[in-house]
């Protein structure tokens, strides 16, 4: 089968952003038994990708305007599917009208762009965009691929097929870090780790501190380190709330990547995620793939497993919730600990492998294309 990724950017498997590595590890997997493209729209250089054919083309002018050597390249692959990431993109209205006129198809993935948080950042415009361009978009696609955000997707008013395929890791990346030893029943300072963007509102940092400003005042058993670039004055925030309300047990830190990312995973208790909204964050399965319990809302939890496989700990976006659930792991000894983490590497194991997920959305693709035929 011949795959067409399209992808604004040069798809960075090592990027903080959360799409590129997705899409680099398709273009990786898909390609072990299938002819894989990805089309690259970005004036850097690009980054090769282990049985991808990889093609530079120059990113769209002003949004909407794609390069005549980019239309041309599309008309010249043949491909049988196209894939196309992320939405509210104008240049997706471009290439599904070219695709329409061509007869090809087509699939598309949100990567939790239709959240209704994200909705209400420009409801108008993003209303009439909806109404008279991304519902095309969506409307003509073989299917809506889901990495988790399901939901937001059928509440977005997408009537189209969606099909739920998550993120995941390799398998090679899968291991047991934890740093204490199995038995121990003594309780020591549980240790809280945050990795990702500081934006307040969508990881719910607002939330995380008010609840620990009240836990601060009880004086729990628990530290947490937040870790990550700043995102629209996020780091200012947070760090004025620190020193405001004297939370000497959270540490802000700039971010890490590669190694020393994985590092910080290694050295916490808890993998920490608050979020309003989510697509399916790829530090949270990193961390659950080193064997890391986790502490997440709902929008953040792994296809809602985290539960089913006694992962971590499951709380509201609320101050409440986030408080009554620090309350719960405060008290929590290494081995209860060290279950909840060996239950995360299960849970990888079971449903998050790049080797498994990759073959199954190809599965998909030809799925929607014979009933499209039929």
């Amino acid at each position: 089968m011949r795959i067409v990724h399209i992808l604004i950017g040069r798809c960075n498997p090592d990027s903080a952003n959360g799409v590129e590595k997705t899409v680099a590890n398709l273009c990786k997997y898909q390609g072990i038994l299938n002819e894989v493209f990805l089309i690259s729209l970005t004036n850097k250089d690009i980054i090769p990708i282990k049985n991808c054919n990889v093609i530079k083309c120059p990113p769209p002018k002003f949004g909407f305007f794609l390069s005549k050597q980019t239309i041309d390249k599309i008309r010249m692959l043949n491909a049988d599917v196209f894939h196309i990431h992320s939405v509210f993109q104008p240049h997706n209205f471009v290439l599904v009208r070219y695709f329409i006129k061509w007869k090809i198809s087509y699939v598309i993935t949100p990567n939790g762009g239709y959240n209704k948080i994200i909705m209400n950042k420009g409801r108008i415009k993003k209303t009439i965009w909806k109404i008279f361009f991304e519902k095309k978009i969506y409307s003509n696609a073989l299917f809506v691929h889901s990495v988790g955000d399901t939901k937001d997707i059928l509440e977005f008013g997408v009537k189209k097929k969606v099909i739920e395929i998550p993120n995941g890791v390799e398998k090679a990346d899968i291991s047991i870090t934890q740093n204490y030893k199995i038995n121990v029943e003594s309780v020591h300072k549980i240790s809280l780790l945050f990795l990702g963007r500081l934006s307040i509102q969508h990881k719910g940092l607002d939330l995380l501190l008010n609840a620990i400003k009240i836990m601060h005042l009880k004086n729990m058993n628990f530290k947490i380190d937040i870790i990550g670039p700043d995102f629209e004055g996020g780091r200012s925030f947070l760090e004025s709330f620190i020193n405001k309300y004297k939370l000497e047990n959270i540490k802000i830190w700039p971010p890490l990547y590669n190694t020393a990312k994985i590092e910080a995973i290694q050295n916490c208790d808890f993998f920490l995620h608050t979020s309003r909204w989510e697509g399916l964050p790829f530090s949270i399965l990193e961390a659950a793939s080193k064997a890391k319990a986790l502490f997440v809302t709902p929008s953040a939890n792994p296809l809602g497993l985290v539960e089913k496989y006694a992962a971590g700990i499951v709380v509201q976006p609320t101050t409440e919730s986030i408080a009554n659930g620090l309350v719960k792991i405060s008290g929590l000894n290494d081995n209860e600990i060290y279950s909840m983490g060996r239950n995360a590497l299960k849970m990888m194991e079971d449903n998050f492998l790049w080797e498994d997920i990759a073959p199954k959305l190809v599965d998909q693709y030809k799925s929607g294309i014979n009933d499209k035929i039929i």
